[in-house]
């Protein structure tokens, strides 16, 4: 799929009625915010950058991000960077933008 630039935006995926594990507060003054998602093969993360104090949600959740993978250390792993979250299953409104 990559290399991603451009001409080839990376994908959004959308991960709907995800329900995520408590929020962490991450980085030096708790600006960002990561959860766990577990799954049937295991957890995956995800990191919302700038989203430290972002409201969260105690039901399920859908989720707009990139997945990557997270090199931390001696640890290689896939996460979600999260570009917005919503509550589950909220009606999205339709704008007839004129330009």
């Amino acid at each position: 799929m990559g290399p991603f630039g451009q001409e080839n935006a990376t994908p959004l995926l959308i991960w709907r009625g995800v329900t995520l594990g408590p929020p962490r507060l991450i980085g030096a003054s708790g600006d960002h915010c990561k959860w766990s998602i577990a799954g049937g093969g295991g957890n995956i993360d995800v990191i919302g950058f700038g989203m430290g104090n972002r409201e969260t949600f105690s039901g399920p959740v859908d989720l707009l991000g990139h997945l990557e993978v997270n090199e931390w250390r001696e640890s290689v792993k896939p996460q979600l960077r999260l570009v917005d979250f919503r509550p589950a299953g909220m009606e999205i409104e339709e704008t007839n933008a004129k330009a």
